[in-house]
């Protein structure tokens, strides 16, 4: 009996020991394996085969294979000069590869995009750096940008891609002021790394960061010049560099936007009692007076103001176009707004709101083509960081520089959806601000700041349920 006991016992043993076939043990990761692999070839297919189908020739800058070897010096360039300020770097560890994965990703958007999709202005800006019609250089005041792609286009050939991948540049430079930010503001180097992942792989910014817009250079010297502030070397070289964004900043787009990143200077000097992390500046009681003096005349200058003034008022009261777009327009919105007098405090309450939500992303549904698809992508991300960001600059208010970016981020806001009017487009316009809102979205995950204020995220989610129950009541 005993031997037989032991001879179970060795045969049990040497069953369990003796190893499965390997083909065996991974057939079924293999499977799993070849399956995503499948899952990720049909999904590209079926985009591709729906970006095609979007494609409408009229409304393109035909992209040549010149035009192509064009932008490949350009980006050669561009991407050496980004190594080498991450090498001047000390953080975050993986800047490199970050930096890298960020530029490449943004230049082959830029490409796919140039061949399916270009928004109106792009055309435009194309064909003032082609023609040179501004010349080729000046210091004029909002016309920075002209510049910019008639230098490129003298320099390397007129392709649309080259401003592109300066863009690109711009947008692959943006996560670290980013990532700098959230770890200062506040101190908590999660947040920061939060802040420049946002920045550098949201569909948002890697789209308008493979454009040929504006809007990227603009976010970059917003967050560029509340980073002078806070994370710069002090002394004369910090306010040097402060002075030098303001400038690039008028230069780009004028008085109006100039005004708002100067508010936000002064903003975070006002509301601290000495400047921690950046302008080492003792703020006495009467120069906190004549600082607020000096924000009161930005804001209500008349050479700010008075140019805003008379074009909204001449385009809706003299010119048919925006007559007609305004006075006609079957938007629900409408209904509530005031078109005998735009600039009403009322119309601009009702716009502000509007533009929170607005566009829907649901209008993919309704207005198919390739423009809708990109909005309802950014407005999935707006809608989801945008209470984050209000997390952020509550729970941290008692910080100048939160409070300084909060300013900048809502100074814009109600600049873009006041634009309405003269016929701007707060989904358009509204990335300007974004490498801000993504720093105070990055403060408001912390755990502490989440936990004590979600009702915000309730309070936003619900007006997001009623305005998009209202909308589709109305479009359908």
């Amino acid at each position: 009996m005993k031997n037989e006991l032991d001879l179970m016992t060795i045969r049990s043993h040497t069953m369990t020991s003796v190893p499965a076939p390997s083909w065996l043990g991974s057939l079924p990761h293999s499977l799993l394996f070849w399956l995503a692999i499948l899952g990720v070839a049909l999904l590209t297919a079926h985009t591709a085969i729906g970006l095609a189908a979007l494609r409408d020739p009229r409304y393109l800058v035909p992209i040549s294979f010149p035009a192509f070897l064009a932008g490949v010096p350009l980006a050669f360039v561009l991407y050496s000069l980004g190594i080498l300020i991450m090498s001047v770097r000390r953080s975050p560890g993986n800047r490199f590869a970050l930096f890298t994965a960020a530029f490449w990703l943004r230049v082959v958007v830029g490409v796919m995009l140039a061949l399916v999709f270009q928004y109106d202005d792009e055309r435009g800006f194309h064909i003032t750096g082609r023609e040179q019609t501004y010349g080729l250089f000046s210091w004029g005041a909002g016309q920075g940008y002209y510049h910019l792609v008639n230098i490129l286009y003298a320099t390397f050939g007129d392709s649309l891609l080259l401003p592109k991948i300066m863009n690109a540049f711009l947008g692959a430079l943006l996560p670290f002021l980013a990532y700098d930010l959230g770890r200062r503001l506040f101190d908590d180097i999660k947040s920061g790394e939060r802040a420049l992942l946002f920045t550098a792989f949201l569909p948002v910014l890697v789209v308008f960061s493979a454009v040929n817009l504006k809007e990227i250079s603009t976010a970059f010297l917003l967050v560029l010049t509340l980073w002078s502030l806070v994370c710069s070397q002090r002394g004369v070289s910090q306010i040097a560099r402060l002075t030098l964004t303001l400038g690039l900043l008028y230069w780009l787009r004028g008085a109006p936007w100039t005004a708002l990143g100067l508010v936000g200077v002064i903003t975070y000097l006002l509301a601290s009692r000495r400047a921690q992390g950046g302008l080492q500046l003792h703020v006495r009681p009467w120069m906190k007076v004549a600082l607020l003096g000096v924000v009161i005349v930005c804001c209500f200058f008349p050479a700010i103001l008075t140019p805003f003034t008379q074009l909204v008022t001449s385009r809706v009261t003299e010119e048919a176009y925006f007559i007609k777009r305004f006075t006609g327009s079957s938007a629900t919105v409408m209904q509530f707004v005031d078109v005998s007098n735009p600039l009403s405090p009322k119309n601009l309450g009702i716009l502000f709101l509007r533009g929170l939500y607005s566009p829907s992303p649901l209008r993919f549904l309704f207005d198919f083509g390739m423009e809708p698809l990109i909005e309802a992508v950014n407005m999935v991300v707006w809608y989801l960081l945008f209470p984050l960001a209000i997390v952020g600059a509550i729970h941290h208010r008692d910080r100048s520089a939160v409070l300084a970016c909060a300013v900048m981020v809502l100074s814009v806001l109600l600049l873009v959806t006041a634009g309405i009017m003269v016929g701007t487009d707060p989904a358009r316009h509204r990335p300007t601000l974004l490498g801000l809102l993504f720093v105070l979205s990055a403060g408001g995950l912390q755990k502490e700041a989440f936990h004590r204020w979600r009702w915000v995220l309730y309070l936003w989610w619900l007006g997001a349920l009623l305005f998009t129950l209202i909308w589709l009541a109305f479009r359908l």
